[in-house]
């Protein structure tokens, strides 16, 4: 699905190298195509014939800066490509921490590229692991996978809250924040009264959250109770 243009020489000839990255496996035709200028007196030919794309393993490197980190923090990586110690361009490469898939990046022309991510909340704490996949199947590049070991620490958080209570329901709104003031965004945070779960709301993009709570969450004949809101994640 490629075409690449080139022109003969004094004798008539041409000659051009490609490797393939992203073929597929085995046998594959190539067509050749003369494509005179309308004004030529020579006459359009095709020409075809079948290579064969063997698969090469690369060599996949992983760097990443710091090692240890933990909530905000942000992550330089740089991954590089190479076959027979040339760099190549254009393989993409699959950043993933404790499986999950963060980045898709592709390499530039001398195999290498790098990128950075903002360490989120919902990666667990201690030892995890940063591996880079160039995602390939039964293609010209083979599939490779490479890691390298984070320290991922547990960043303390602190919480505030507030409720008011109308005819009809108790309102409910605080905030998640790290103790540097961060405000930490998409996390649960579970609602009781009186020790009885109420489900739970997630902090917005400004780590603030909010519920309504019925007021029928009020044990009759009660003149106060005790609205608790908990982050607990581990």
């Amino acid at each position: 699905n490629r075409t690449r243009f080139v022109e003969t020489d004094v004798d008539g000839a041409f000659s051009f190298q490609y490797r393939p990255q992203s073929a597929q496996t085995g046998p594959t035709d190539v067509q050749v195509r003369y494509m005179p200028d309308q004004s030529s007196g020579y006459r359009a030919d095709t020409a075809s014939f079948t290579a064969t794309v063997r698969q090469v393993t690369p060599t996949l490197a992983l760097e990443r800066s710091p090692s240890r980190l933990g909530y905000g923090d942000e992550l330089t990586i740089t991954t590089t490509v190479r076959v027979d110690g040339a760099g190549v361009s254009a393989i993409p490469v699959e950043l993933r921490i404790d499986g999950t898939l963060f980045k898709r990046v592709i390499t530039g022309q001398n195999g290498a590229v790098t990128t950075a991510i903002r360490f989120p909340a919902d990666v667990p704490a201690g030892n995890q692991t940063i591996a880079a996949v160039i995602p390939y199947e039964a293609r010209a590049i083979a599939g490779e996978r490479t890691a390298a070991p984070l320290t991922v620490e547990s960043t303390p958080v602190t919480m505030s809250m507030n409720t008011t209570r109308d005819a009809d329901t108790i309102a409910v709104n605080g905030t998640v924040s790290t103790e540097e003031g961060e405000r930490v965004s998409g996390q649960p945070v579970r609602i009781s009264v009186d020790g009885a779960p109420q489900g739970s709301v997630r902090t917005d993009r400004n780590g603030r959250f909010s519920t309504q709570l019925p007021i029928d969450a009020i044990s009759e004949g009660a003149d106060t109770v005790t609205v608790t809101a908990r982050y607990d994640e581990t």
